[in-house]
């Protein structure tokens, strides 16, 4: 029902949007990395001794002395399923160098492995483009009909589960 609320895009939004996207058409690349992934860190000293590394290794080494939980993984990432910024940070790491990125569930250490051009054929492109527009159409006929649905909507409690006026929480049986 949300897709088909959300109208198709013209041509030229089609050929606007691919121009705004670059890495995710015409200058895609395939990116071989080596990462670290971790928590996020609140010890400053440790965030200093991370900041003054220069190799993967040295990052292990640190967070294994540390005994900081990881994963070290070997991974392709498209950048076309990458922010631009995070494009260019990779792109721009020398060979034998790491970077920290952060990530919505932690830190991520990286070490480019390598780097392969891979652009969508000028055929391909129109196609994911627009469907890459009606997702994001989708999405935003979707969180609209949410909202609405959480402003009408009626919550009945049963007896025992109604939450205490400006607490927020629940009562104890």
């Amino acid at each position: 029902a949300a897709q088909s609320e959300a109208a198709d895009p013209s041509p030229q939004e089609v050929k606007a949007f691919i121009a705004a996207h670059p890495r995710s058409f015409g200058t895609r690349v395939l990116v071989k990395v080596e990462r670290i992934g971790f928590p996020r860190l609140s010890d400053a000293n440790l965030n200093r001794a991370l900041a003054s590394t220069r190799g993967l290794d040295d990052i292990d080494r640190v967070l294994a002395k540390a005994n900081i939980a990881r994963t070290r993984t070997v991974e392709l990432w498209d950048s076309a399923n990458l922010a631009d910024a995070v494009t260019t940070r990779l792109l721009s790491i020398k060979p034998g160098e790491a970077a920290l990125l952060p990530q919505p569930d932690g830190m991520t250490a990286v070490r480019v492995i390598s780097v392969d051009s891979r652009p969508l054929a000028d055929a391909e492109a129109p196609g994911i483009a627009r469907d890459a527009i009606m997702r994001a159409r989708t999405q935003q006929v979707l969180e609209v009909l949410l909202q609405r649905a959480r402003s009408s909507a009626r919550v009945e409690y049963q007896k025992d589960f109604v939450p205490r006026p400006g607490s927020g929480t629940m009562p104890a049986k």
